[in-house]
């Protein structure tokens, strides 16, 4: 039951300084509640957002904080609804020993609503209900429904639901229009944007060897030095026009952590008798060097060779393409101390499609001059307005 001449008149704001209440005490115990203490203010219901709860314990203060000290209960469900803002009857504290005096300060919601914190207490003990999970209105049965409260509305410009909406897709469209640029932009990035590391990557302990020049290839020598798929058949073919004696290995440096094992002796070989000398037949002419192919990953790399004079050399890269659309456009090879290039080549790349990048092989072809120098040669597609470079070859010819 309400009370009849309520101290203070009803607000439905929660800020009306007439309905502020200071120092309201109480005692709290264990005894309350199964072990959970809680208290009723005097003049509830409140706002709970207004609430300021200070305990007092061997003359120590401190003010308690909601969420970890304690919890509303009595959720005033109608009023909240209505109003907009939390409305409680009580709280309960975490600390189910807790003891000592606190003192409450609050907004009271106030007129008709206001109820004896007696009558409350009361209720919840006739029930058995636990005021941790009872409503305001399950502990007041006798309540009147809570009236509609008119919120404040901005009559001079209102906005309609369908400009909301609107509003939320256009936030939503510049979002993913953000993040798909962004993802481009990732996928085109092809200098490491992560800062990559070849340690992390499991390739700390991989020497990194630079490619053998002919003349390292031709000693046989070298073991600080990597030989190319392209300098491995000119050094056969060498070897197979007899410009080149058959190198004998180089064993490679033995583990520090192996032990060394001794190769047993070979016998020496017996001599063959020599033959009788004949006339040396006249040599026959060498002929061109084959051409030698560079095969190159798409990634614009640049490689430094030695080459004999006079041969013809081509140049293969993969075009990719990060647009959603295709290109086309020709490859044609250009560059520096070289006397012809291949003629100009049509090529299609294919668009993006689901994150998979369009590709296709391009390759061009050039000659070097007879005469020893330097030089260079570079793949370029031109087309969709664009010049693009692949890979480069700075030679040497010998």
């Amino acid at each position: 039951m309400s009370i009849t001449n309520p101290a203070y008149l009803f607000d439905a704001t929660g800020v009306a300084t007439a309905n502020k209440v200071f120092n309201d005490q109480f005692i709290i115990t264990t005894n309350n509640y199964k072990g959970f203490p809680y208290v009723i203010p005097t003049h509830t219901p409140f706002f709970i957002t207004s609430l300021k709860v200070t305990k007092t314990t061997n003359g120590n203060n401190t003010v308690l904080v909601e969420g970890v000290d304690y919890y509303g209960i009595l959720p005033f469900v109608g009023a909240t609804r209505s109003i907009g803002l939390p409305v409680y009857g009580g709280i309960s504290f975490t600390d189910r020993f807790s003891t000592g005096v606190v003192r409450l300060e609050y907004q009271t919601l106030g007129g008709v609503w206001l109820e004896l914190k007696e009558t409350v207490i009361e209720s919840i003990m006739n029930s058995s209900s636990n005021p941790r999970i009872t409503t305001w209105e399950q502990a007041i049965t006798a309540l009147s429904l809570f009236p509609n409260i008119n919120n404040d509305w901005n009559t001079t410009s209102p906005i309609s639901e369908e400009a909301v909406l609107s509003s939320i897709d256009n936030i939503k469209d510049a979002i993913l229009a953000k993040s798909i640029l962004s993802a481009q932009r990732h996928l085109s990035d092809i200098q490491n944007p992560h800062r990559t590391t070849k340690t992390q990557i499991g390739l700390g302990l991989v020497q990194n060897y630079p490619p053998a020049t002919i003349a390292q290839a031709l000693a046989g020598s070298s073991i600080t030095t990597l030989i190319t798929p392209a300098l491995l058949k000119f050094y056969i073919d060498k070897i197979r026009e007899g410009n080149v004696a058959t190198p004998t290995p180089i064993a490679s440096p033995t583990p520090t952590s192996s032990p060394a094992v001794t190769a047993a002796p070979t016998p020496a070989p017996t001599a063959a008798p020599t033959p009788a000398p004949t006339a040396a037949p006249t040599a026959a002419p060498t002929p061109a060097p084959a051409a030698i192919p560079i095969y190159f990953n798409g990634d614009g790399t640049t490689a430094t060779i030695t080459i004999p004079a006079g041969g013809s050399y081509t140049i293969n890269d993969t075009l990719f393409n990060t647009l959603s659309t295709a290109i086309s456009g020709t490859i044609s090879i250009t560059g520096a101390g070289i006397t012809s290039v291949s003629t100009p080549t049509a090529i299609s790349v294919a668009g993006n499609s689901s994150g998979v990048l369009g590709s296709t092989s391009a390759s061009g072809s050039f000659t070097v001059p007879n005469t020893p120098g330097t030089g260079y040669g570079v793949i370029v597609f031109t087309g969709e307005g664009r010049t693009l470079q692949g890979g480069v070859v700075n030679f040497t010819v010998e």
